[in-house]
């Protein structure tokens, strides 16, 4: 059964409104998650991690390069079957330089076909691009 887009928005307005603890409840434990290029490690966050928790320990010391979290606005929803399609605009400052961040995301979701227990479909694969250059810059000025 199709993944409904009303259901995906509630899941990328957490993402807005930076509440990762309960986007993580709606990710699975062994999700697939790929960052910008999972064969050229060009920044920290480069690579193709198996579950939640080996991404949150290469993603956790990386918050420390922003002075408050990133507040990222949705540029554009596209939900298609068990896929959704995300751009999105992300901005911060600097933790060190003082420097405005802006860069632009595109994550693409894959969610369960159906649920199990009774639950709402988790999210089991991640595609995450960004621009690796300015992100690479960026944590070098900050870290």
């Amino acid at each position: 059964m199709p993944v409904k887009e009303s259901y995906v928005q509630e899941l990328i307005q957490l993402q807005l409104n930076g509440d990762w603890p309960t986007l993580m409840t709606y990710i699975r434990d062994d999700v697939e998650w790929m960052v910008i290029n999972p064969l050229v490690k060009s920044t920290p966050l480069s690579g193709l991690f198996h579950g939640k928790e080996e991404y949150a320990k290469t993603l956790t010391p990386l918050f420390s390069t922003f002075e408050d979290r990133i507040k990222f606005n949705l540029e554009r929803l596209t939900v298609v079957n068990d896929l959704a399609i995300v751009e999105m605009k992300g901005q911060a400052v600097g933790a060190k330089d003082k420097k405005e961040f802006v860069g632009f995301w595109l994550f693409i979701y894959e969610l369960e076909e159906e649920a199990h227990d009774g639950e709402k479909p988790k999210i089991k694969g991640i595609k995450e691009y960004l621009d690796s250059a300015l992100i690479k810059e960026f944590i070098e000025n900050n870290l």
